[in-house]
């Protein structure tokens, strides 16, 4: 149940930061979404770029990735979706340090963020005792 969650958020968080990462580099002026970049005053961007092509690939294309870490049930997913979940967490945080709040997207998905970051812990939590429990009646 914890995995089919998981999956689902990394898909979710893919897809849409794909899309919003390929609009802000289609645009980079914000012509696309409609948003001056003046609201990067104060930062080392100009316009949106550099931020799309971040939002793209480590967030996109990386959240996508991580999805199918989990779908293959690789041994590595759980280090994969707290990484993940670190990232999106972090990307949200200098977001709004920068732009200041401007959507309620913004806390949704430092809350996913956080979320993947829990559910990666108990992911490895489980992995390990799985694991523990293996050696241990492989050594009776």
């Amino acid at each position: 149940m914890i995995r089919r969650l998981i999956f689902f958020l990394l898909v979710v968080i893919g897809l849409g930061a794909i899309a919003g990462g390929i609009t802000l580099v289609a645009g980079p002026n914000g012509e696309i979404i409609k948003m001056d970049p003046a609201i990067l005053s104060g930062s080392v961007f100009e316009n949106f770029l550099i931020p799309g092509i971040v939002l793209l690939t480590i967030i996109g294309i990386d959240s996508l990735l991580a999805a199918g870490f989990v779908w293959i049930r690789s041994h590595l997913h759980p280090y994969v979706v707290v990484w993940q979940g670190v990232m999106l967490a972090i990307w949200i945080g200098v977001q709004v340090a920068i732009t200041g709040y401007l959507h309620w997207l913004q806390p949704l998905c430092f809350a996913i963020g956080l979320a993947l970051i829990v559910l990666g812990l108990i992911e490895l939590s489980r992995m390990r005792k799985s694991m523990a429990e293996q050696s241990s009646s492989a050594g009776n």
